[in-house]
């Protein structure tokens, strides 16, 4: 799962927040990273080319086999939709 975030949006910090929550209890055979764009822009233009995703923050993306196979941004990216969407993953 790739986290993008913002150190200047307030809705990135509650993102960041959600996520964090969610690791704690994260399912094994999970790996988690996180780009932040004031620091890393070109790591998160990078991300969206090879993925093919439209850049957001914040904003999750879940990766299999290279490809992404699940995206949400903004208030979608919250412990309960990430919880989700890995479980339909793995299932």
């Amino acid at each position: 799962l790739l986290f993008k975030h913002s150190y200047t949006c307030g809705i990135s910090a509650e993102a960041l927040d959600e996520l964090v929550a969610h690791i704690g209890d994260r399912p094994e055979g999970v790996r988690y990273a996180m780009v932040t764009v004031q620091t890393h822009r070109d790591v998160s233009n990078a991300v969206s080319a090879r993925l093919g995703v439209r850049h957001e923050t914040p904003q999750a993306i879940l990766v299999r086999g290279g490809r992404a196979i699940w995206m949400a941004s903004h208030f979608r990216v919250n412990a309960a939709e990430l919880e989700r969407a890995i479980r339909a993953a793995l299932a």
